[in-house]
């Protein structure tokens, strides 16, 4: 028997997943006090990185990842440059979640590593609802909610808390779609993704419902591209389409925080008059020089130089003025570089079972790409982990022949 099909997910996936687990289960809400938790267990996963590279001799670091190590790197350089050392906690910060990214991707080595670590941190959402569940209840049982309301609970940020949602939600329709899902493990993921949307619509965060509409989308379309091969198959599948995206819509709409949708296409004055100051401060002062246009003013100093003592609420505009046009293009470089290898791939799987997962992943990295452009992301705790997960997968993916038939079986 081929030794591919006796391979069982590794001792790196089951730590890859326990960090995963533990980031939004421990890591927001300091008055836990389990914040040790996530840190402990990172340690781990990179000690087992560095003792593979050791024992195989060999990086699994794709180049987008690599991409995503150098724009670290070039960070703590330009941070250096800048003189100003303020935010050296921060930026540490980021240097740890740059390790833990190279470790992750350096520990997934298959498909059963790529699933149990997203299975894994697919359960964390059962803890989250834990911590959570006298808030929930209460929401649950309101007869009126308010701006207020919104659902943060141990997450500390609503718009954290839908984000997070969104890849429970990402993780979730991988696992269901995926044939080497077990059925309990598919029937406890219904549960999780149930969880997941209420959490969404509860948060009222807007990315977060646009996020939900584009699965819907994306879905739907995945029926019909899987079917569209058979008239009768396609109907049912357009059929099935209709109906989620419908559905999806009706809920959405009849969310408590709709409203919130509806003053994003009116125009919040007072919100988008503090963006636009944000956006124009941060490009003036990575204009101001030579040295600001190429390395920019330091990782978070911006928060210094502006009337609001804000960030600049936008990873395009925070790289520019942190990092200069050199940790702009190393970051969206190395989304660039994701993105190309998973529209690649969806091309190259089709008809294959590794299809809607890789179509999934796409998605996903889109999704991610959209919360860049309202939100600073580049030291995000769990998303860039997760892109090294899907980097490592679409890696392993690539090396096969999954044109040949026979290789659907691995």
């Amino acid at each position: 028997m081929n030794p591919i099909l006796n391979k069982k997910a590794s001792l790196g996936s089951y730590l890859v997943g326990a960090y995963l687990f533990s980031v939004p289960a421990f890591s927001y809400s300091e008055t836990m006090n389990l914040t040790f938790i996530p840190q402990v267990i990172a340690a781990l996963v990179v000690m087992l990185a560095i003792f593979d590279i050791t024992k195989t001799g060999k990086f699994n670091l794709s180049a987008d990842i690599k991409l995503y190590g150098y724009f670290v790197l070039w960070t703590v350089i330009a941070f250096i440059l800048a003189g100003d050392w303020t935010y050296g906690e921060s930026l540490l910060t980021l240097i740890k979640i740059g390790f833990i990214v190279l470790a992750v991707s350096q520990l997934i080595k298959n498909e059963k590593d790529f699933l149990m670590a997203i299975t894994i941190f697919n359960f964390s959402i059962v803890l989250v609802y834990y911590f959570n569940q006298d808030l929930i209840g209460n929401l649950q049982k309101a007869t009126k909610v308010t701006g207020d309301d919104r659902f943060a609970g141990t997450l500390t940020n609503s718009n954290v808390a839908a984000m997070y949602a969104l890849s429970i939600l990402w993780s979730g329709i991988i696992l269901l779609f995926s044939t080497q899902t077990k059925t309990v493990i598919k029937v406890i993921t219904i549960l999780t993704v149930a969880v997941a949307l209420w959490i969404i619509v509860f948060s009222g965060s807007k990315k977060g419902l646009i996020g939900v509409v584009l699965f819907a989308l994306f879905t739907g379309w995945l029926f019909i591209q899987k079917n569209k091969h058979s008239f009768w198959k396609l109907l049912l599948a357009s059929i099935l389409a209709l109906a989620l995206i419908s559905l999806t819509l009706y809920y959405v709409y009849n969310s408590p925080f709709f409203d919130r949708m509806q003053t994003m296409v009116n125009g919040d004055t007072h919100s988008t008059a503090h963006r636009i100051y944000l956006i124009n401060a941060a490009i003036d002062t990575w204009l101001d020089s030579g040295k600001t246009f190429l390395a920019g003013v330091g990782h978070e100093n911006f928060k210094d130089m502006n009337l609001l003592g804000k960030y600049s609420h936008s990873t395009i505009t925070e790289t520019l003025v942190a990092s200069g046009i050199i940790g702009f293009v190393l970051y969206f470089g190395s989304l660039f570089f994701l993105i190309r290898k998973f529209n690649t791939l969806r091309n190259l799987t089709l008809g294959s079972r590794h299809f809607s997962t890789a179509f999934f992943c796409l998605m996903h990295i889109l999704l991610f790409l959209f919360f860049n452009t309202a939100a600073v992301m580049y030291d995000s705790r769990d998303f860039w982990p997760l892109m090294a997960v899907m980097s490592s997968y679409g890696m392993y993916i690539s090396k096969l022949d999954v044109v040949n038939p026979l290789t659907n079986l691995i």
